[in-house]
């Protein structure tokens, strides 16, 4: 993934630079772009029997994904602060994800009303990509409650939340519990 962004910074004379102000929106959509053919190969690797090598891609596709999410919600803040801040998460997240759960329900009755409404709130996912939604909403919460305190305390409990989330999560959650965190920092 890293390979193709800067190849592409390359050929469009674009720089990646992190520090100087160089990593853009448009670039974290770059690396988004990858992050989700990475995801799509990943999953096909685990359907098709001559694709398995490509299986460990989704796995690095989320972690990407991930990073990029806390790098856009650590700019935005020092952007524009809390302002629209959980509008932005609803609108843009939240929303498409419910509407695919929504559209996909009919191939599933047997997960049931209170299933769907415990998927869409994020409580007990049953859709293929709740587990990964409510991952991120833990971050989001987490985030803007730690917007509150200094970057010093912020980070400590950032650190204190993925500590967690390695002993107690599943492998899957735990795997990627510091991807966030490093996209903040």
């Amino acid at each position: 993934a890293f390979a193709i962004c800067l190849s592409y910074s390359v050929l469009s004379n674009k720089q990646l630079a992190i520090g100087g102000g160089n990593f853009t929106k448009d670039t974290t959509s770059i690396f988004k772009g990858v992050a989700i053919l990475m995801i799509v190969m990943g999953h096909v690797g685990q359907l098709v029997p001559f694709s398995r090598p490509f299986t460990p891609l989704g796995a690095i596709g989320v972690a990407l994904f991930l990073l990029c999410s806390g790098f856009g919600i650590e700019k935005s803040f020092q952007k524009i602060g809390r302002k629209d801040y959980w509008k932005k998460r609803i609108i843009n997240v939240w929303l498409p994800y419910a509407l695919i759960e929504l559209l996909c329900v009919w191939h599933h009755p047997e997960v049931g009303i209170i299933g769907i409404i415990q998927d869409l709130l994020l409580i007990q996912p049953c859709h293929p990509f709740g587990w990964y939604m409510q991952s991120l909403f833990i971050w989001y919460i987490l985030y803007y409650l730690t917007t509150f305190v200094s970057k010093k305390l912020q980070v400590a409990a950032f650190l204190l939340a993925c500590i967690l989330m390695i002993c107690f999560w599943t492998p899957l959650r735990a795997q990627n519990s510091l991807s966030f965190l490093i996209g903040i920092l």
